[in-house]
């Protein structure tokens, strides 16, 4: 349902933007261990419900600060955390520059 993709991103949109914000800095810059923690970050907020966590309410939906509520959204950034440290151990082309 697109529905429920919108009303997640919806809640905590600021926090949100800011942490994708740092994470893409990171990657961009090959900080991959840095950008780990930033996922993290976001893995924490959505397990608290500072982010992704919504209600529905009889004219909108409002964030709901229920602990574990948006467990999928903090399992998917614990996963993007784990991939990114993988990252730091693929293997750079000697000469790219960074």
């Amino acid at each position: 349902m697109a529905a429920h993709g919108a009303f997640a991103l919806e809640q905590g949109f600021l926090l949100t933007s800011m942490v994708w914000a740092a994470l893409t800095v990171e990657i961009i810059e090959r900080r991959f261990g840095r950008a780990a923690l930033w996922a993290l970050g976001g893995a924490v907020l959505s397990l608290v419900g500072l982010v992704h966590s919504y209600a529905y309410a009889p004219a909108d939906t409002i964030q709901d600060l229920a602990f574990g509520k948006a467990w999928p959204f903090a399992l998917a950034y614990a996963l993007l955390a784990v991939l990114l440290v993988a990252g730091r151990w693929l293997r750079s082309e000697p000469g790219a520059g960074h």
